[in-house]
């Protein structure tokens, strides 16, 4: 309120005589004026003198009218309203409140299952850069230059304002001719991207973005929710299937992520009595499935072990092992079979002369 009387008191005190300086001294006789000055003011009469017939002649009658039919007059704006607004709904008034914008950046960005190789990332990112390039040679543009001006790789990271990291995301990244130049529009330019790289096995999801504006997020977007998992991955394979049927519609895929698989072990209490711990269990199954060789060597009462990451081995690969396997844990340990996750041990038992023990990798 204070701030509106403020404004008020400005205008009043300086605006307003300064508008009124430049009116005529009626007191005195009119000055000659420069003949365009002349010309100017003689336009400004004849647009006030139209003004003024058009609200003497038509506005007035118009108003005493509407205020007679009041009701009338009120039922005819909302029927104008309603013909505006179901113009726009029925699509005959195009209108959008964020249009796409025709940039001149595409990015693709490839998401694998947690844990994939990087090699398996790289062989992706070169398939989708593959397919740019064909991309380029099958689009004429305008001007008769080549559509990319340039091009990005990258394995590790994803591209945009918080990138994620990991072995298992890539990107690529395209510059392209400027819109007058290309003569297409870039979401056009999307769609056959996606449509040359096809199908990429053991992909997580596959997605294409450009030089966007308005609030982020897709532009459809459903939410599936359920108790049962497998009858809500069923709905989502048919609804995704329902939704490539449409024109226009692309990008189509799900968020759903299976995870790694898991087994969970137990000790029945008959172990527990012979004093197995889960550790014990854990280390033996580590060792079982993971790629870990002892050396039989025992000397001085040691035991040494190597581990490899060279390849998968089987149980018979652990022969020195599987004989242990079989002694309790008490004893076990008081003798030379070490724990696996250990590299060495010492035996209770000492021995009187050391030997030098080598095992091979």
């Amino acid at each position: 309120m204070i701030a509106c009387l403020v404004v008020s008191l400005v205008e009043c005190l300086l605006l307003l005589p300064a508008h009124l300086s430049h009116l005529p001294d009626p007191h005195q006789a009119p000055v000659a004026r420069h003949r365009l000055i002349s010309r100017l003011a003689r336009v400004q009469e004849a647009t006030s003198r139209w003004m003024e017939r058009f609200v003497t002649r038509v506005y007035r009658p118009f108003l005493s009218s509407t205020l007679k039919w009041r009701y009338i007059s009120l039922a005819t704006a909302i029927a104008v309203l309603m013909l505006t607004i179901g113009l726009v709904k029925g699509g005959i008034i195009k209108f959008e409140v964020f249009p796409k914008m025709d940039g001149f950046i595409m990015t693709a960005t490839a998401e694998f299952p947690s844990g994939t190789p990087p090699e398996v990332t790289r062989r992706a990112v070169r398939e989708i850069e593959a397919a740019l390039m064909r991309l380029q040679k099958s689009t004429p543009t305008r001007s008769g230059d080549p559509l990319v001006k340039d091009r990005l790789t990258l394995v590790g990271q994803t591209l945009g304002n918080m990138p994620d990291t990991g072995p298992n995301y890539g990107s690529v990244q395209a510059i392209l001719l400027d819109s007058e130049q290309r003569g297409i529009h870039s979401e056009d330019l999307m769609v056959r991207w996606e449509k040359a790289i096809g199908t990429l096995p053991g992909i997580k999801s596959l997605t294409f973005s450009g030089m966007e504006s308005g609030p982020p997020g897709d532009p459809i977007e459903v939410w599936l929710q359920g108790h049962d998992m497998k009858r809500l991955l069923v709905a989502a394979d048919e609804l995704m299937a329902r939704l490539r049927k449409f024109d226009g519609v692309y990008q189509i895929r799900s968020d759903f992520s299976p995870g790694k698989n898991e087994m969970r072990l137990a000790l029945k209490p008959e172990a527990r009595a012979l004093g197995l711990t889960v550790e014990d269990l854990a280390r033996q199954v580590y060792a079982a499935t993971t790629v870990m060789k002892p050396c039989g060597c025992s000397g001085a009462g040691m035991m040494y072990a190597s581990r490899f990451a060279t390849r998968r081995m089987s149980a018979a690969d652990f022969p020195t092992w599987n004989r242990c396997a079989s002694v309790p844990p008490a004893v076990s340990r008081s003798r030379s079979c070490p724990s696996p996750m250990s590299p060495s041990r010492r035996a209770t038992r000492p021995s009187p002369a050391p030997t030098e023990c080598a095992g091979s990798r």
